[in-house]
């Protein structure tokens, strides 16, 4: 939960990969399962996405979602949920880039040719 100085992230451009807890662009910044939670949304999740200097702002890596049961669930378990799946978009996401699969391109991440990652697996 910290912000780089701008110099780190120039020096490791579309090299620093950030888990954020929401469906970026919405609900950027902190507080973000409190936002959807007080927001009323049925669906959320976490981005798995490069780190640029503006704040949750760099391409998106991948994504995955979650349901929310609006008057059922209290926060704590849309935390815990939401908490499990930053777990294994992330690990996916630092796998991608390790194995070389992804690239950034005006802005966007494109996968190379036949290595589109779908949703991401159970582990």
């Amino acid at each position: 939960m910290r912000i780089l100085p701008p110099r780190v992230v120039q020096a490791f451009k579309d090299r620093i990969i950030n888990i954020h807890p929401s469906l970026l662009p919405y609900f950027p910044g902190a507080a973000a399962y409190k936002q959807a939670y007080d927001s009323g949304v049925r669906v959320h999740g976490c981005t798995a996405h490069f780190v640029t200097e503006q704040l949750d702002a760099g391409p998106v890596i991948l994504q995955d979602v979650f349901h929310i049961r609006v008057g059922e669930d209290q926060l704590d378990e849309v935390k815990d949920r939401g908490q499990s799946l930053e777990g294994k978009v992330l690990s996916k996401a630092v796998q991608l880039f390790l194995n070389d699969e992804l690239v950034v391109k005006d802005k966007k991440v494109i996968f190379r040719p036949g290595r589109h990652p779908g949703q991401v697996e159970e582990a």
